[in-house]
């Protein structure tokens, strides 16, 4: 009985010790799980039909555009707009908590705009409208030959990564292609050089619109026009980010 007990005694420190030895690989394991990954970052978006343009109530004073709660997100992030019919520099405003923004800038009834929400790194797709009248919802700008004039990029290019815009036709009719043109003059921002202009594209015929934008780091981008003359008159803004200089 002794001699049993004794090596019940002498047992034991070896269970405890094969205990110890699995915790102790449980908690490596555990310290060795990675993190639960930060969810992505809010998709930036605005949504035009939440949009109201208000006229001023005397010459040279600017439009407010309003955006009403829910109109952009995230909050926090900018709300840029530029009239695509001026050379004016963009205005711009803060999403706020309840997704709220007011912009004020030149902007007549009947111009073009458009507006883009930038949350860091990400950008809503841009929109362009037109402002129709005093606390009404701006309309959405019309391109009459969007379905069969086709640009690749259609609506940005950064120049860094391209420095051509491709203009495909599909229209059953012959297209005109004026020379394409800046919306404002801005040093090292160049578009359509080496093109022969006016440019005839046939059903199926293509072109390439050289672009080049070398300005400072910090510069914002900036907008270019490619404008069909016939058989309908059609204008396609480009905003355009720079490569750095």
């Amino acid at each position: 009985m002794q001699v049993e007990r004794r090596a019940r005694i002498k047992r034991a420190p070896a269970r405890l010790m094969a205990a110890t030895a699995s915790l102790a690989a449980a908690l490596a394991q555990g310290c060795s799980i990675s993190p639960m990954p930060e969810p992505p970052a809010e998709q930036p978006t605005v949504d035009l039909g939440s949009v109201t343009t208000k006229l001023p109530h005397g010459t040279n004073e600017p439009v407010t555009v309003e955006g009403g709660p829910g109109a952009a997100s995230p909050p926090g992030a900018i709300v840029r707009v530029f009239n695509l019919d001026t050379a004016d520099p963009p205005a711009e405003s803060v999403v706020g908590s309840d997704g709220s923004f007011t912009i004020e800038l030149n902007l007549d009834v009947g111009q073009e705009g458009r507006i883009q929400v930038l949350a860091e790194t990400q950008r809503s797709s841009p929109i362009d409208f037109v402002a129709v009248g005093n606390g009404q919802p701006p309309a959405l700008a019309t391109r009459p030959l969007a379905d069969c004039l086709l640009l690749e990029p259609a609506l940005e290019l950064d120049a860094a990564m391209g420095s051509a815009v491709t203009v495909s036709s599909q229209c059953p009719s012959a297209v005109t292609i004026d020379s394409p043109v800046v919306r404002r003059l801005v040093p090292g921002f160049q578009v359509g050089t080496g093109g022969s202009w006016p440019a005839v594209l046939g059903s199926g015929d293509s072109l390439s619109v050289s672009v080049e934008f070398q300005a400072s780091p910090g510069t914002l981008e900036e907008i270019f026009f490619i404008q069909a003359a016939a058989p309908q008159q059609d204008r396609r803004p480009v905003t355009v980010f720079p490569a750095a200089g």
